[in-house]
């Protein structure tokens, strides 16, 4: 496939014709009960024209996630950290860099971190 023929989008879905953009999300959750407060970091995947668009999808797209139940759990929006366009043509190769992101203190990172030892959110 020469560079002629590169395309970011499935053909002929509703993807056709929009270049892949990744929102980072962080969402606030209550746990069963109201008892104790965690959070989840999504990449989320969406397809749009432009950054204006996909920021707007985004949204939709955390408006289906954002719920409140009747046992005292809930999922909230607590930031947007990011919108943005994906760093590598996702076929341009057999692997691609998505998102990359830049932090000052690895002992932070490592602190929420649970695959590194952090504290599991759950527990």
């Amino acid at each position: 496939m020469d560079d002629s023929e590169v395309t970011n989008s499935p053909i002929g879905g509703p993807a056709a014709g929009r270049k892949p953009h990744i929102a980072l999300i962080v969402y606030e959750m209550g746990k069963v009960g109201g008892q104790g407060v965690y959070y989840r970091e999504d990449f989320v995947l969406v397809w749009a024209e432009d950054p204006d668009q996909a920021r707007g999808l985004a949204n939709e797209h955390i408006d289906r996630e954002v719920t409140e139940s009747e046992d005292g759990s809930y999922v909230k929006l607590y930031a947007v950290i990011d919108v943005n366009e994906v760093i590598d043509p996702l076929d341009s190769a057999t692997t691609v860099d998505l998102y990359s992101r830049h932090f000052a203190s690895i002992d932070d990172y490592k602190s929420f971190e649970m695959f590194l030892g952090g504290k599991e959110p759950l527990a």
